[in-house]
């Protein structure tokens, strides 16, 4: 299975072994010209299980890993390196120590010293067994290297680090035998990282969705490093301190286990040494657990259209040797309204001063509905040209990057007249709309307005005319009076 020491390590020592050994003549002379050289892929383990020592793995360690097919590796022999020779265990022992030493980008990087050349590459590509078999090569010391691996969606394969390896190796279990049947098992780690949006609730500008990452953690051992970070759009605001973590189910201690960074729109989570082991702890506890980020944003003004929004993941299981992997992006999506108020004379005379406002609901009843406000305005008045636009709504059909929006997600909207344009009648009931597209190509709302006809005109023009109307009344009446009392003298 794949090892908790690296190969490298495992072999220089065993070398050593035996180089002394040779010389001691405990074990048999190395009697072959050929061996075979089997190379291993799984998909990461929890843990790397027990050292093999060149050996094949047990069927009961074997049952517990998913074989990766697909995967080529590639083998060159490192010459002049007579492993019928002790003194040349000797120069292998050397050689796979300074290995060691080097770092991951040294190692990729690798060249024999001088003295050393690399032999023809050849290559062969791992079987439904998670299997590369490179049968009857020479005798000697050989550098592996992965070369490629199919792309699995959404996840990150990283390629084993190079490695060398001799064949035959010593049968460690009795000390005194030889086996040319050589299977390494490097150390691989896949990772992904998914990302989920909640803007359900959001209406307007102002209003706050929320970002979650769940991010894979590295089996094995702890991560070397583990950073996520969100390049969020510019009509989108971190809210600060909302940034949380959680190790599978356990909450995670911002300063102890992770940091947060918000600079130039980016919002940087890393994981502390100590988070990093809590994480690998929390895999150990149950091998589907995820590093889980939540964090808000407010919705800023100016978003139109659908805002695309990905998260990316970096994490190094060796120093130096880095790997970065992105989400799938999620959506969220606004829009907004445009209305023409006019008469309703036939000419469409546009209409000043119509107050509006917007109400908004999850259900298609305005009697559920609240007022919805947009940055901080709640109401809009038409200009001279009787028209007004308001941007920054969320798509009623787009919640949560689904569309069709989920059950109780769909947002209902009404614009809501709150004052007439002087002289005509409000609108007796408020209109519904739908936003569905970015402002540009918003469909116009026609809202006419009757003129007030109903009751007479007020003001001075309005007055004098009835006042003019009841002196001619009250002046018959006198004269009506005056003249009844008259005959009655008479």
């Amino acid at each position: 299975m794949l090892k908790k020491k690296s190969i490298g390590t495992l072999l220089a020592s065993l070398l050593g072994v035996m180089a002394l050994a040779g010389t001691a003549n405990a074990a048999p002379i190395v009697d072959r010209d050929t061996g075979d050289l089997t190379v291993h892929k799984f998909e990461q383990p929890v843990e790397w299980g027990p050292d093999t020592n060149g050996k094949p793995l047990p069927a009961d360690e074997l049952a517990k890993l998913k074989p990766m097919e697909g995967v080529v590796f590639e083998i060159q022999q490192v010459n002049p390196v007579n492993l019928k020779e002790n003194e040349d265990w000797l120069k292998a022992d050397t050689l796979i120590k300074d290995f060691q030493a080097l770092t991951a980008t040294e190692q990729i990087a690798w060249t024999p010293p001088t003295g050393y050349t690399l032999g023809n590459a050849q290559t062969a590509t791992t079987d439904a067994q998670g299997s590369a078999e490179f049968a009857g090569i020479p005798i000697g010391l050989y550098l592996v290297t992965e070369k490629s691996a199919p792309a699995v969606e959404g996840k990150a394969i990283t390629k084993a680090l190079p490695f060398l390896v001799t064949v035959p190796l010593t049968d460690v279990a009795t000390g005194d035998n030889w086996f040319y049947d050589v299977n390494v098992y490097p150390k691989n780690i896949i990772t992904g990282v998914e990302k989920e949006i909640v803007d359900i609730d959001a209406y307007g500008v102002g209003d706050t969705v929320q970002y979650t990452f769940y991010g894979d953690i590295p089996g094995g051992e702890p991560a070397a490093k583990y950073v996520l970070w969100d390049q969020l759009d510019s009509k989108l605001e971190y809210v600060n301190d909302s940034a949380k973590v959680k190790f599978g189910s356990t909450t995670a201690t911002v300063t102890t286990d992770y940091t947060v960074d918000y600079t130039g729109g980016k919002v940087t989570i890393t994981l502390t040494e100590a988070g990093r082991l809590a994480a690998y702890n929390a895999l150990k506890a149950d091998n589907t657990a995820k590093v889980v980020v939540t964090i808000d944003a407010t919705v800023m003004s100016g978003i139109d259209g659908c805002v695309p929004n990905k998260v990316t993941l970096e994490f190094e299981n060796k120093p130096g040797y880095e790997t970065e992997v992105e989400s799938k992006p999620v959506d969220t999506c606004w829009g907004g309204l445009k209305i023409f108020k006019h008469d309703t004379d036939g000419s469409s005379s546009p209409l000043a001063g119509a107050v509006f406002e917007i109400w908004g609901s999850h259900t298609d009843d305005f009697a559920t509905a609240t007022k919805v406000t947009v940055d901080g305005v709640d109401n809009w008045t038409t200009g001279a040209d009787g028209k007004l636009t308001v941007s920054g709504l969320r798509y009623s059909d787009h919640a949560n990057n689904v569309s069709p929006a989920p059950a109780g997600g769909y947002n209902y909207y009404w614009v809501k007249e709150i004052k007439a344009p002087e002289g005509y009648l409000l609108q007796a009931e408020p209109i519904p709309f739908t936003v569905d597209t970015e402002v540009a190509n918003a469909p116009v709302i026609d809202v006419p307005n009757t003129p007030d006809k109903a009751l007479p005109k007020t003001g001075a023009e309005g007055i004098l005319p009835i006042l003019i109307i009841g002196a001619g009344l009250l002046g018959a009446g006198v004269f009506f009076t005056r003249r009844t009392a008259a005959k009655k003298e008479n």
